[in-house]
């Protein structure tokens, strides 16, 4: 009996011993994250930004954007990748109508959303992001260690960690009505039919985004990418006036580029507010020569 109950304790020391030892290496690890030194400029944002814009074809730029990416994850990927990578002078960050809408908001308080969205993000996330998402998944404790794990001991580039995104380099096209009216509905209209509020988290974090680059003399550009005429004519008007408003705010520490009427053929679009990849070819090069123009005034 004696001799099990050592055994025991051993063992859980080990389980211990095991979990603390990941969980500094890896801590080491995000913490010294470096991107390749030709890359000065960083694209962040959601799907658009990441379906939209090929990093290939724009020069010294890496697009690490990821679907649904709330501005809450987003400042908190920058603040971790521009403590170890000096090189970065710019930031693209998408911000589209859509972005400021109260929807965006269940990725930080929605339980379904937030758990493969805490997966993400958890290991990279302040204290203060923590108390605003307000929903920690405890079950997924071992889910998080399991990631964990799998980066310490097979992440040689920084795609291997899941809060880096890449481009989404598909030309699938299901630009239709039923893909419109399913967008807008997401988009802009709670569940109960009525127009979605504003987001002040998106706000907030958008201000942070906003203030950590002014203070590290990062030059930001806002991007609003290009959506088909059938989607934008569905948008409330509220949402663009309050769109408009809210990049006035912040006029003295961006550079806007406003780019959603951008017209392309119907087989550029992944559908009503996404660009596929054949379109992404030719708005990044558009986007590419916009920066370099904004850069050299």
């Amino acid at each position: 009996m004696k001799e099990f109950g050592l055994k025991f304790i051993i063992f859980n020391v080990g389980i211990v011993l095991f979990i603390s030892i990941v969980s500094l290496v890896y801590k080491h690890n995000i913490n010294s994250l470096t991107i390749d030194d030709s890359v000065n400029t960083l694209v962040l944002g959601d799907s658009h930004t990441q379906a939209g814009i090929n990093d290939s074809l724009i020069n010294h730029t890496l697009n690490i954007s990821q679907s649904s990416e709330h501005f809450l994850y987003s400042y908190n990927v920058l603040r971790l990748l521009l403590k170890n990578n000096p090189q970065i002078e710019k930031i693209i960050l998408g911000v589209s109508f859509h972005s400021l809408s109260k929807s965006y908001d269940k990725y930080l308080h929605s339980e379904d959303k937030t758990e493969f969205m805490f997966l993400r993000y958890f290991s990279i996330l302040e204290i203060e992001s923590i108390i605003d998402i307000n929903r920690i998944p405890i079950k997924q404790g071992f889910d998080i260690f399991k990631g964990m794990v799998e980066s310490v001991f097979s992440s040689s580039t920084i795609y291997g960690y899941s809060f880096v995104g890449y481009f989404y380099n598909s030309k699938k096209s299901s630009l239709n009505d039923s893909t419109v009216n399913a967008a807008i509905q997401r988009h802009y209209y709670a569940e109960s039919g009525g127009e979605q509020d504003f987001s002040t988290y998106q706000i907030k974090y958008l201000k942070k985004i906003a203030e950590l680059c002014q203070k590290r003399n990062i030059k930001l550009f806002i991007l609003n990418t290009p959506v088909h005429d059938r989607y934008y004519r569905k948008i409330p008007q509220k949402f663009i006036s309050n769109y408009y408003s809210t990049i006035q705010q912040f006029e003295e520490q961006i550079d806007f580029i406003d780019l959603h009427s951008m017209k392309f053929e119907k087989e550029c679009y992944g559908d009503g507010d996404h660009l596929n990849a054949i379109g992404a070819k030719e708005f990044s090069n558009v986007l590419n020569e916009k920066i370099n123009d904004k850069v050299q005034l």
